[in-house]
């Protein structure tokens, strides 16, 4: 019944016909497909998920100008130095380490802090929960 209309149309016609709706239903294909990839890459992806075999390691300077390297994953604690502790003027920041001993560093805590979440992706509050 539909294609009645077609009968008196010339094949050559008709073969038009047909591949231009073909060719109309490759394009809103297409046109889907880089609507669907492109919110997806507009996306962000999710932060990487470190194993213990990674290893990350922040370059700080040590009281003398010395290069230290620290692993901010084996920092428990960090601190301003006291007045009173005998360490040098140029140490601003103390990082302690989970096997007991501490780093002293020249950077500050604040740049040490953010240098490790750029380095180190900590999980959030959402992540935390069950």
């Amino acid at each position: 019944m539909i294609f009645r209309p077609l009968e008196g149309m010339p094949l050559v016609w008709r073969i038009a016909l047909a591949l231009m709706i073909v060719a109309l239903a490759v394009i809103l294909l297409l046109i889907l497909t880089w609507a669907i990839n492109g919110e997806a890459a507009a996306q962000t992806p999710p932060p990487q998920r470190l194993t213990d075999a990674d290893v990350i390691l922040i370059r700080l300077h040590g009281p003398n100008g010395q290069i230290i390297y620290v692993n901010p994953q084996s920092v428990v604690t960090v601190r301003p130095p006291r007045v009173p502790d005998h360490v040098t003027p140029e140490i601003h920041c103390l990082l302690h380490t989970a096997d007991g001993k501490f780093v002293a560093v020249s950077e500050t805590c604040e740049q040490f802090v953010t240098e490790a979440k750029e380095k180190v992706p900590f999980p959030s509050s959402e992540e935390k929960k069950p």
